[in-house]
């Protein structure tokens, strides 16, 4: 075997890729949709982009265009995060307090919200320190 360069020659990808005018017009007409009706998940604007004949209704289409330009796009800025939804994952939103008495203050007027009215016809055990017990009707037990 020779220490020489090698060469090597592009495999054949059996599609014909895309011009950086092409991606361009994509990219466009990504920018489009979304302007029409902000904020949009990635699987609606790809098939606005499909209704508009701008690309072909495909999985390869779906992954290999829309997704991955998207990502680059939001990556590098062009398109803000604020109007691109993902409503496929569950929100999470961790309750937080600026201090022990505004998290009392605040658990306090939450459970006082919660509790039942007199006219729901329901009754309140009440729970208090020592040995004396209220039954649900409100009797000494």
């Amino acid at each position: 075997m020779s220490k020489g360069k090698r060469s090597y020659r592009a495999c054949p990808i059996g599609r014909i890729r895309r011009t950086k005018a092409d991606i361009s017009a994509i990219r466009t007409a990504i920018h489009d949709v979304i302007e029409d009706d902000p904020p949009m998940t990635v699987r609606q604007v790809f098939y606005q982009l499909v209704a508009r004949g701008v690309i072909e209704k495909t999985e390869e289409q779906y992954q290999g265009t829309v997704i991955r330009l998207m990502t680059e796009m939001r990556l590098d800025g062009s398109l803000p995060y604020s109007l691109v939804v993902d409503e496929s994952r569950r929100v999470r939103i961790t309750k937080t307090y600026d201090s022990l008495d505004d998290a009392i203050e605040q658990t306090a007027n939450f459970y006082s919200s919660q509790r039942p009215r007199a006219s729901s016809g329901l009754h309140r055990n009440l729970v208090r320190e020592g040995r004396t017990r209220r039954s649900p009707l409100g009797r000494d037990l």
